[in-house]
């Protein structure tokens, strides 16, 4: 009998740590959601109008030159903007397939290339992995934003 209460007392205490304590994955969206706050988004500075001829027949900005510069992406548009894409950085580094969690952000800029003005920018935070378990695949999640900002910044003529 004794060994019977022992057992369900231990199942017991299993079942509310499955479902009641924090896992990594809950601290690090609790962790990417203030970051999203504190300086994810998209950021217009200047909007600029391009011929007709930049933009397809949905109205989606023509595909740019993909170049590569050291560490970053880089993407020209229309000969005179580039779409800079930085390094991710890693803020917590983990195997997602191992159970582990890993959090990084992600910037990307916006400029012109004839004077260097920054024209637009986002930031974005994502998190993957830090599950009790998973079949396969890890979760993942990331900031909430419109991440097209360049229909925001880049308008027919």
């Amino acid at each position: 009998m004794k060994t019977k209460h022992i057992v369900l007392s231990g199942l017991g205490v299993f079942v509310l740590w499955i479902f009641f304590w924090p896992s990594e994955k809950d601290h690090l969206n609790a962790q990417m959601a203030e970051l999203c706050k504190k300086d994810g988004g998209v950021k217009v500075y200047e909007t600029v109008k391009l011929p007709a001829e930049m933009f397809d027949d949905l109205g989606n900005l023509k595909a740019g030159v993909n170049v590569r510069k050291g560490e970053q992406y880089v993407t020209q548009f229309a000969g005179a903007y580039e779409l800079v894409t930085v390094p991710r950085m890693v803020l917590k580094d983990g195997d997602p397939l191992k159970g582990e969690g890993r959090l990084a952000r992600h910037h990307s800029k916006l400029e012109r290339i004839s004077d260097g003005r920054l024209l637009a920018e986002v930031v974005n935070y994502y998190r993957s992995g830090g599950d009790r378990w998973f079949a396969g695949m890890p979760s993942s999640s990331t900031c909430r934003l419109n991440a097209d900002f360049l229909h925001q910044v880049f308008k027919k003529k």
